[in-house]
């Protein structure tokens, strides 16, 4: 435990980071998944091929959709960590500043 004058609730930004990407590398997943064995969403699957170069209705295009899923989310949850450190640590109200003492 460190004993400085960090922030109380501070996020981990890799840990955060991690957790969004493989969330949403099992959501691109499973989005090209859906569209490859059910047909469903084939429309959302053309739409993501076409910014995120490799996904598409193949099994490697499942595979490319899950590293720019999870290279997406990862990028996302750590600038949202950081964010999230940053105001916590500069909140005015007062329940937050009684937690920072």
């Amino acid at each position: 435990m460190k004993d400085d004058k960090s922030c109380a609730g501070k996020l981990s930004t890799c840990n955060l980071g991690v957790s969004l990407g493989v969330v949403w590398g099992l959501y691109m997943v499973m989005v090209v998944g859906v569209g490859l064995w059910l047909g469903i969403g084939r429309q959302i699957v053309d739409a993501y091929a076409s910014v995120f170069r490799g996904v598409g209705l193949s099994y490697s295009g499942m595979l490319v959709g899950f590293f720019w899923g999870f290279l997406q989310g990862y990028v996302f949850g750590v600038i949202l960590a950081k964010v999230y450190n940053f105001c916590s640590c500069r909140c005015p109200c007062a329940g937050c500043k009684s937690c920072r003492k």
